[in-house]
């Protein structure tokens, strides 16, 4: 049984007020977002988000990734694992197929 899903899911929806502030870089090959805490404050550590189905780019992601370096202060960075190709990167659940979703793992090697 499949787990409903609003349109909110496809989109990154998160509060109006919230945007991400990080960047994005390539790091040992892969297309990273990388958060740092504010100007004048020194990481103590680094968080790695390895993302869920929904990809690198989902605005959600990136606005916690934010907020951990705020808050904890640390260096987050969240890696493009799944090679551009989130299997759930659909901006709109198409409708018209019980399943429409790729097998994640028959698409990434």
């Amino acid at each position: 049984m499949q787990a409903p899903m609003c349109a909110d899911c496809f989109t990154g929806t998160l509060r109006g007020d919230v945007t991400p502030t990080g960047t994005e870089q390539t790091i040992h090959g892969l297309p990273t977002y990388v958060a740092l805490p504010g100007d004048g404050v020194a990481p103590i550590g680094t968080v790695v988000i390895i993302t869920d189905a929904f990809g690198w780019t989902l605005r959600n992601t990136r606005a916690l990734a934010d907020a951990y370096a705020q808050r904890v202060p640390c260096t987050v960075y969240v890696p493009d694992f799944m090679n551009g190709s989130s299997p759930l990167s659909t901006p709109t659940p198409p409708t018209d197929h019980p399943n429409p979703y790729p097998n994640p793992i028959s698409n990434h090697h």
